[in-house]
């Protein structure tokens, strides 16, 4: 069997290209190594590592702090009712903050030992009820007070508590608009829509939290999910939309004689 013949040429430049080859390799590594480790490239390093493990910004959205006032009421010694200085500070304490339907008030005594003094106490948080009760509030009796300041002896504190809406500062030019070389979102992304949420939200305790749910048939709605897992929703029909489309229009009607 004749063993292929390679032309000494080509052995030579084959050889010589391997050689080259690993030389390069042996240059372009030392050469990039420099290259990093230079001074010139230390920003770049720098921008490159902020960029690359820069944080996810937050999206715009409309938030709900709770907001606290307190106002002690003072009494005279022994006595129960409001004098005449006191009825002007708690007037003006109502108008200044002025209450609003979502507020909570609450009335708290403070804490005594005596009897007579908890008679005395119990007189005297009646008396700021009534008058609350007068100015169309509704407020809640606390058994101790809330954390904080402590009132004065023989007074009655009157705490109203409130969420009030923060939005986003909007618009927002603080990057440039059109590069964004990190695959994140606009800043001014969501500007609008917490803009609206917040002006439009009736109660602002219900971007905080969800409301508690109301009295309700339990066993109606068990039957509803019952047929609903058995597929024995009925349909609408629709003669029954018919009836509902009249009596609304009556409704309407009788409204509009009134």
């Amino acid at each position: 069997m004749n063993r292929p013949q390679y032309s000494p040429i080509l052995v030579t430049l084959s050889a010589l290209g391997l050689a080259a080859t690993a030389l390069s390799g042996c240059v372009t590594e030392k050469f990039s190594a420099q290259v990093h480790d230079s001074p010139f490239m230390a920003g770049v390093r720098d921008r490159t590592a902020v960029e690359d493990w820069s944080e996810v910004r937050p999206e715009k959205r409309v938030q709900a702090h709770e907001a606290r006032f307190d106002h002690f009421v003072l009494f005279d010694t022994g006595k129960a009712g409001l004098n005449d200085s006191e009825r002007s500070r708690l007037e003006a304490f109502l108008r200044r903050i002025e209450v609003q339907g979502s507020d909570q008030v609450f009335v708290v005594n403070v804490p005594t030992g005596d009897r007579a003094a908890a008679r005395l106490a119990q007189r005297r948080q009646a008396t700021v009820l009534a008058y609350l009760e007068l100015s169309h509030l509704r407020a809640h009796v606390l058994p101790q007070p809330l954390a904080g300041d402590l009132p004065p002896a023989g007074s009655v504190a009157l705490t109203v508590q409130r969420f009030v809406v923060s939005v986003p500062k909007c618009p927002d030019w603080s990057g440039w608009p059109g590069n964004n070389f990190n695959n994140q979102a606009h800043r001014n992304l969501g500007c609008a829509t917490a803009g609206n949420l917040g002006v439009m939200v009736n109660d602002p305790r219900d971007l905080a939290r969800i409301r508690d749910m109301g009295p309700y048939d339990g066993n109606h709605a068990v039957l509803g999910i019952q047929r609903y897992r058995s597929d024995k929703i009925r349909p609408l029909d629709p003669e029954d939309v018919g009836q509902l489309e009249a009596q609304q229009k009556v409704g309407q009607s009788g409204e509009a004689k009134e």
